[in-house]
């Protein structure tokens, strides 16, 4: 896309704090994503916009390709 001047990041969130994680029928699940997970906290949607604008404010020069992002703790 470079004779277009497009950059294109791809973004990884892992498991984020979404209403879509509440509506689940897996009761274990429901519950390492309520906080209820020995403490581990999830990827706030902050998170993830916070990311997005990192990868926007680069430079032009910059091919910021890849971005995997993750809860520090073991993902879900």
């Amino acid at each position: 896309m470079i004779e277009y001047n497009i950059r294109i990041t791809n973004i990884q969130p892992g498991d984020v704090a979404t209403k879509l994680a509440g509506r689940s029928t897996d009761q274990e699940a429901k519950s390492k994503f309520d906080g209820s997970n020995a403490g581990h906290k999830i990827l706030d949607p902050e998170d993830i916009a916070k990311t997005v604008l990192f990868a926007l404010s680069q430079p032009a020069h910059v091919a910021l390709n890849e971005i995997l992002i993750e809860p520090q703790a073991a993902p879900i």
